[in-house]
């Protein structure tokens, strides 16, 4: 554990270094002090939408009937762990929170499965629309950015349906074709199959069905674009286009996506001030950008998070240590 926390801190800082590398501390300052500060409340409140949302949408996909009410201090401790744990550990905080309100466990992890996987499409799409308004094409060592982005995007939405559909037509013929010789490959795939299938189960049986729960996941990823493009507004030297609100918050969800650390700091700021440069920006002024919009987010997610876990009587530390041993819990 300690040498995974010691990588973990060491990306952290690589991934910093390389976001501030040549960074001029004086144009930054100048910069912030330039931002628009009465839009700060109207970002704060874009990330609460986006969190009701989650809310919503992880209550529908429950089969327990809960109220939203009832489910917010949950969702707001859940959202706070999986922003400081390392490797989204944290995303065992909900279901352990949910199991001590006598919520079944395997219900409350396949809800996040189901959760996991539309966020994933929503991803992709993501992606193919930045590609296809992006705005410039962005050439990195003579490759088209966006030809790419269009492209994988497009293969791995290809590759993601096909294999949702392979795992409900082959995976029992495939895991029991690996059970002897490969035993524990075989257990892992079962987990891995279990999860798709109960959370394609989860979206499809949602209160009252689908389309509330695809149209909670488009508004919450719609308010963090708001919330994006109304902190690029912010500053004289940027321009919120939708093309480079797309790239821009595309490229900042991907690299925190590949680059899980603490506070997903360091990887948010090189996708985010990396894509503002790469799309002409100042270089300052896009870390300026990148720095304010982060700071806004965790400020948001840490202060709701904490009065959360004061709702629930029970510590960060305390959550996150019981949860990790569900994981080693057998899932009925």
């Amino acid at each position: 554990m300690r040498a995974r926390l010691a990588a973990v801190a060491l990306l952290t800082l690589v991934c910093l270094a390389i976001a501030l590398r040549g960074a001029d501390v004086v144009a930054i300052r100048d910069a912030l002090a330039g931002f628009a500060w009465w839009r700060a409340p109207i970002v704060l409140a874009c990330y609460g939408a986006s969190l009701l949302t989650r809310n919503e949408r992880y209550r529908r996909l429950l089969a327990t009937e809960i109220s939203f009410g009832a489910l917010l201090p949950i969702t707001g401790a859940g959202t706070l762990a999986i922003n400081v744990v390392p490797l989204r550990m944290g995303e065992l905080v909900r279901p352990y929170l949910l199991s001590r309100r006598g919520v079944p466990l395997a219900e409350a992890l396949t809800a996040v499965a189901a959760e996991r996987m539309l966020d994933v499409v929503a991803l992709l799409v993501l992606i193919l629309a930045a590609a296809l308004v992006g705005g410039p094409t962005i050439t990195v060592a003579g490759i088209d950015v966006f030809a790419v982005g269009r492209h994988t995007a497009l293969v791995t939405i290809a590759l993601f349906l096909v294999a949702i559909s392979a795992s409900r037509l082959f995976g029992a013929r495939v895991v029991a074709a690996l059970t002897t010789r490969a035993p524990r490959l075989a257990r892992a795939l079962t987990t891995v199959l279990d999860a798709i299938a109960r959370g394609l189960a989860a979206i499809r049986t949602g209160r009252p069905g689908t389309a509330v729960v695809i149209a909670c996941t488009l508004g919450s990823w719609l308010a963090s674009l708001v919330a994006c493009g109304v902190t690029m507004g912010g500053f004289a030297e940027l321009h919120p286009s939708l093309g480079a609100v797309l790239v821009n918050w595309t490229a900042t969800i991907t690299a925190v996506v590949a680059l899980p650390t603490p506070g997903f700091v360091g990887g948010f700021e090189a996708g985010s001030a990396g894509s503002l440069v790469a799309l002409g920006a100042d270089a300052d002024v896009a870390r300026s950008f990148a720095l304010l919009l982060h700071v806004l987010q965790l400020a948001f997610t840490v202060a709701f998070g904490l009065v959360c876990f004061a709702i629930l009587g029970v510590t960060v530390r305390d959550a996150v240590h019981e949860s990790r041993s569900i994981s080693a819990a057998p899932i009925e």
